[in-house]
């Protein structure tokens, strides 16, 4: 193909400059490749533009002689070609938008590649650019900071295994930190999201603070999720519960596990493992959760746990550890009192006089026996202990009054009550025999 003379090649040059202008930012990757092949042409033009003639020789001798200035036809085209490559460049914003320059640099040929530089978005010179540093330090310590909770979250959910709500809980922040770090951290990552920003349209001196600010709102997002871990730990604590309720031991287990592990700070949940692990008869592990339950103080039900270790403890034997259980029992009656728990008032004071039985106090047990049978008249544990107090006190008449009512409210599937009704039924028939005598 015969190449263009310089001026046509220039103003094909400026036409398909002109057509950038009026596009704007609805330019075509045609309309780039036009000027990219015409920004050729001109060189190729160029560089066969005779520089000096034998003509343009005696004008410039001439002018140097007469002191006359003499511009030459070349310097001015060079001089129009250079504005129009500055007017191309003012265009590198919507270019760098409207194509993928990277990808150009691989498929174009050597002539019109080597006027992609021409299409580099300008540098503006301003505040934005000379803080791009301290925003990608930010980005990369917000997003670090972030990545660390991410992970202290997904091993207190993934621990001990999971479930739908845990799988969700750790899929859902992974994909947003694998997204907003893979775009801050990785190569690739932060070519994709600059290839979205890009078809956005976002200028490119906003990069920086659009990755530091996805990067802080990363951050907040699991800081919150950080501190929403206690109510979902109540989620899962009261899932237990219901499980409970229905005699689903080994899932209200596993429920009361996670939400300690979310929340280990949940100290009344040790109480809810140590009553389950009671009924299945594992006494150790329930001891253990009770004793970590106590140091709960007022918290939830943990106050609970008072009554409960101490019963171990009467159950276990031996003047230590009924000292130990009126302990417990006399520290854990304040809480319960303040917290106007009748339930487990009854079942301290129970305790109390069950303890205080063993020590041979009877005295003592026939008061906090009594305060137990004021606060629930109708139940059977206090009536049985009262009637093994009074026959150590040598009262058998008041005794087989107690007995006779540990037998009408008593209840075989609780175990202590169990053993009570056999003792009842063996009083009361002793003393059936001997009237008949």
């Amino acid at each position: 193909m015969t190449p263009l003379t310089l001026t046509d090649a220039i103003e094909r040059y400026e036409t398909a400059i002109v057509a950038l202008e009026v596009a704007g930012e609805g330019l075509s990757a045609e309309a780039v490749l036009e000027v990219l092949v015409a920004r050729s042409l001109v060189q190729q033009a160029i560089n066969h533009f005779p520089r000096a003639t034998v003509s343009e020789l005696g004008d410039r001798l001439w002018a140097m002689i007469t002191r006359r200035k003499r511009r030459s036809r070349y310097r001015d085209w060079q001089r129009l070609v250079n504005r129009l490559d500055t007017r191309l460049n003012k265009q590198a914003v919507y270019i760098n938008q409207a194509v993928k320059l990277e990808d150009w640099q691989v498929l174009l040929p050597a002539p019109e590649r080597e006027w992609l530089r021409l299409l580099e978005t300008p540098q503006v010179s301003s505040w934005r650019d000379r803080f791009d540093w301290l925003w990608q330090g930010l980005s990369i310590s917000l997003l670090s900071v972030a990545l660390s909770l991410l992970i202290g979250i997904a091993t207190r959910f993934l621990e001990g295994g999971t479930d739908a709500l845990g799988a969700f809980a750790v899929i859902m922040p992974t994909v947003v930190g694998l997204l907003t770090g893979g775009g801050a951290l990785t190569k690739t990552g932060r070519q994709a999201m600059e290839h979205i920003l890009g078809s956005l349209r976002i200028a490119r001196h906003w990069w920086d603070e659009i990755f530091c600010g996805l990067s802080a709102l990363f951050l907040l997002s699991m800081v919150g999720f950080w501190f929403a871990l206690p109510q979902i730990a109540v989620m899962y604590s009261q899932s237990a519960d219901l499980a409970y309720q229905e005699g689903q031991l080994a899932l209200a287990e596993y429920r009361y596990d996670r939400a300690l592990k979310l929340n280990p700070a949940q100290l009344d949940i040790h109480y809810k493992l140590g009553r389950l692990y009671e009924d299945l008869t594992q006494l150790d592990q329930a001891a253990l959760e009770y004793q970590v339950a106590v140091k709960g103080g007022r918290e939830g039900e943990a106050y609970k746990a008072y009554d409960r270790l101490a019963r171990l403890y009467i159950l276990e034997g031996s003047a230590e550890n009924y000292s130990k259980a009126v302990s417990l029992l006399n520290e854990g009656l304040g809480v319960a009192l303040a917290k106007n728990d009748t339930a487990t008032m009854y079942a301290i004071y129970t305790n109390l006089g069950w303890a205080r039985l063993l020590q041979e106090r009877y005295g003592e047990a026939r008061e906090g026996l009594q305060r137990a049978i004021n606060l629930a008249p109708e139940r059977a544990p206090a009536y049985c202990l009262q009637a093994q107090v009074l026959e150590g006190s040598q009262d058998p008449i008041a005794a087989m009054a107690a007995w006779e009512q540990c037998l009408r409210f008593a209840n075989q599937k609780d175990p202590d009550e169990d053993l009570w009704i056999g003792l009842a039924l063996k009083r009361l028939r002793i003393e059936m025999k001997s009237n008949e005598t």
